[in-house]
């Protein structure tokens, strides 16, 4: 008997649907460049696929070694071009705890951060100053951008009473659109809280419980009036 051929893929509204991309290995990250010519995508299998969007072709492979394990998230770096420096700048994280900023275009690595922990997510401050860090441990972790030395650290308190921090992984992190001190985070203890790393503030200014349920991704939506979007799995 012949075998089922899979449906094209489809949307539905005024999206238009470009190139259909088929790997062989899983796919966990995906990540489109700020002009929007170029798509990286992270896999199970340690590299970094960079595609053209225009023409779907695949143009670099970004393969940092064996001990890194898989790619976790990937984040294209904001180039502002009144500054100096490089253009497409790629922030990336592994699931053995590295993080790797790689100069695309050259296939190289830059600056390497390595994590205690499985690195889950990664978010760049709009100002691109600072980037943070979430994993399998509890812990909120904000870099220097320039330096990759650690500069913040996001934790609960020691009373079991008080919910000041997440107490469980961290799945999703994702800075404020325009306030470069604040970020949201998401987690396996079913809260989304939003912090503060302004010195002589509390750092936690908002949490929200999702009842029954594993916060797995969040965004700001600015169209709605910085709405807080989030992607839960629930848990019975």
């Amino acid at each position: 008997m012949e075998a089922q051929r899979e449906p094209p893929p489809s949307s539905d509204g005024p999206v238009k649907l470009l190139h259909r991309i088929d790997l062989t290995v899983d796919t966990l990250c995906c990540s489109l460049s700020e002009e929007g010519d170029y798509l990286a995508v992270g896999c199970a299998d340690r590299k970094i696929r960079v595609f053209l969007t225009e023409l779907g072709t695949l143009v670099y492979v970004l393969d940092p070694g064996e001990q890194y394990g898989p790619v976790t998230c990937v984040k294209f770096r904001h180039h502002f071009p009144e500054q100096p420096g490089e253009r497409h700048i790629l922030l990336a994280t592994y699931g053995e705890g590295y993080v790797v900023h790689w100069h695309v275009t050259k296939s190289q690595p830059g600056l390497v951060v390595k994590e205690d922990r499985q690195t889950f997510c990664v978010s760049y401050s709009p100002d691109m100053r600072h980037f943070a860090t979430v994993g399998s441990d509890c812990y909120v972790t904000v870099y220097s951008e320039a330096t990759g030395k650690q500069t913040h650290r996001f934790q609960a308190s020691t009373n079991p009473s008080v919910m000041d921090g997440h107490q469980m992984r961290v799945f999703a992190v994702k800075y404020h659109p325009v306030m470069t001190n604040i970020l949201l985070t998401g987690g396996w203890d079913g809260t989304v809280q939003v912090h503060n790393d302004t010195p002589h503030e509390n750092n936690l200014q908002y949490m929200q419980r999702l009842v029954s349920s594993v916060s797995v991704g969040i965004a700001w939506c600015v169209e709605m009036g910085l709405t807080i979007l989030t992607i839960y799995v629930p848990v019975n």
